[in-house]
């Protein structure tokens, strides 16, 4: 007998008849209550997974497709700035898996897939339609005027947002590696940060190595052409930590910086621990 069974045994040693589930298939399943069969535990198992799958049939979730009504000129054209008539509209959301019919000259019924759970309003529609049209395609228009400062200026560096966020998430487990990248008519950047106990300059290296693998831009040590890239170490810049950040350079063209923050940096978001990053202008290969 198993050893970790017989505790179960005094059980029912002295009993006259035995507690013994079998299948249809006379196989024992159970010997109660000393041990289950292996056979019983995955049919058990198989049960419980299809019940999750089925759900409970009061609570049943509604996976029928939502639909709305949206006006072409007052919700999309006036707020993304663009001229578009309904049959243009309807033809770009389509594209962006959006099923929509034309009502009228100005008016679209958008049925909205269970799949698209982030559509919850008609900007989640007009932002779809923009980027079905292409944001380079957009006119380019002063920004408005506005009373929130932060509206007034774009931003020309993604690394200030995310120092925000990790000073927002230190309690988190460390590692903390951030990442964001950001399209518009302008240029595409891309962000990433590695914050733990020790800088971590290798890892953001090595994202940065990989980057350019995929791009199939190769590295230059000796800096002889504008074809390949390079770092350039002699790049100075009081953001970051002395002699531990270099300059992108591709195509003979800065596309921006890698290395470890400076701690005064560090100290200003509020942030305890070393941390490097890498902030690239993808533009160039896109």
């Amino acid at each position: 007998m198993i050893t970790h069974l017989k505790r179960y045994i005094t059980i029912i040693q002295d009993s006259d008849v035995y507690p013994v589930i079998y299948d249809s298939n006379n196989v024992v399943l159970s010997l109660l209550p000393v041990i289950n069969s292996k056979l019983l535990i995955r049919k058990i198992f198989k049960i419980s997974h299809l019940l999750n799958c089925l759900g409970d049939h009061s609570k049943m979730s509604n996976l029928s497709d939502r639909s709305q009504n949206v006006s072409v000129e007052k919700k999309m054209n006036q707020r993304i700035r663009i001229e578009a008539d309904a049959q243009m509209a309807a033809k770009l959301l389509n594209r962006m898996s959006l099923r929509t019919k034309v009502l009228d000259s100005d008016t679209l019924h958008v049925d909205i897939p269970v799949t698209r759970a982030d559509i919850l309003h008609f900007c989640d529609i007009a932002e779809d339609f923009a980027v079905a049209y292409g944001f380079n395609n957009i006119e380019k228009k002063t920004v408005p005027k506005t009373s929130c400062i932060g509206n007034q200026i774009g931003r020309t560096s993604l690394l200030p947002g995310l120092l925000k966020t990790l000073a927002s998430n230190q309690g988190t487990a460390l590692p903390i590696q951030l990442f964001e990248k950001t399209g518009s008519r302008y240029e595409r950047c891309l962000c990433e940060i590695y914050y733990n106990h020790t800088p971590g300059f290798e890892i953001i290296h090595g994202l940065l190595d990989r980057i350019m693998t995929l791009v199939k831009v190769s590295y230059n040590e000796n800096k002889t052409n504008d074809i390949d890239d390079y770092l350039n170490n002699q790049y100075e810049n009081s953001a970051f930590f002395p002699d531990q950040h270099a300059e992108i350079i591709v195509y003979g063209k800065n596309l921006d910086a890698i290395g470890v923050l400076h701690p005064n940096v560090i100290e200003h978001f509020g942030l305890k621990f070393p941390c490097s990053i890498l902030e690239l202008n993808i533009e160039p290969f896109v």
